[in-house]
């Protein structure tokens, strides 16, 4: 009976584990069968989460031989059993292989405000929020770079003291810390505003225009360009 055995470009999970592979989700994968024959066939079985590559098996086929398959695509979080067997031209089918492939998930967050605005010596916050918690690793949390931040390890940090625009990129792994995501956000420092008065005399003579007269006074009003000012009562 023929011997069946698989490799993979997945990366392989240390001792004490053994045929056992991590990537991300969204990775692509290849397989490959590293014995000769004249048919193969290839299973893809979710454990947990899924659901697996569509399809989900290959072969057999003595036409199209599936001895590797290139660029399989597992975008779902979950525990897969790889499975190969291969036929040779004497004996038949091998017994079934196995490997077992772990899709992990990847950090998922947005920062706001985004872009930033911060004037002059004020202060304002970047939040950043996560939509998979429990799949991120707290420690890993960094921004960089830190300057005028108060925390650069913060999902909060408040950014002062800030002399010129500054892109800012956090970054975090999963729990598992084979995984990471990054986004950036863009703080544009500007001057603080400054208002000032000034007042100018008019350059035309006031013109005094009398309005009415009456019991021995006199209403008028001091005109500058046809426009009224204030009014004056005059006694005769």
């Amino acid at each position: 009976m023929p011997e069946a055995d698989i490799y993979t470009n997945a990366p392989p999970i240390p001792a004490p584990a053994v045929d056992e592979y991590r990537i991300c989700a969204g990775d692509a994968v290849n397989f490959q069968a590293l014995q000769p024959g004249i048919d193969y066939e290839w299973q893809f079985v979710t454990v947990t989460g899924g659901p697996a590559p569509v399809p989900t098996t290959y072969g057999p086929d003595p036409i199209n031989l599936y001895d590797q398959l290139n660029n399989i695509v597992f975008a779902n979080v979950g525990t897969y059993t790889i499975r190969h067997r291969v036929k040779s031209d004497c004996c038949g089918w091998s017994a079934w292989v196995e490997i077992t492939l772990h899709v992990a998930p990847i950090p998922d967050f947005d920062i706001l405000p985004q872009p930033a605005y911060l004037c002059g010596t004020d202060t304002i916050s970047l939040t950043v929020t996560l939509f998979n918690p429990t799949d991120i690793d707290p420690s890993s949390y960094l921004w960089t770079p830190a300057i005028g931040l108060s925390d650069p390890t913060s999902l909060t940090p408040q950014v002062t003291n800030l002399g010129v625009t500054t892109t800012y990129t956090f970054l975090a792994y999963n729990t598992t810390g084979n995984c990471y995501h990054e986004e950036n956000v863009t703080v544009n420092v500007s001057d603080a505003l400054s208002l000032s008065a000034t007042i100018t005399p008019p350059t035309v003579p006031p013109t005094v225009v009398l309005l009415s007269r009456a019991y021995r006074m006199v209403s008028a009003h001091i005109a500058i360009n046809g426009r009224r000012l204030y009014q004056l009562i005059l006694t005769a």
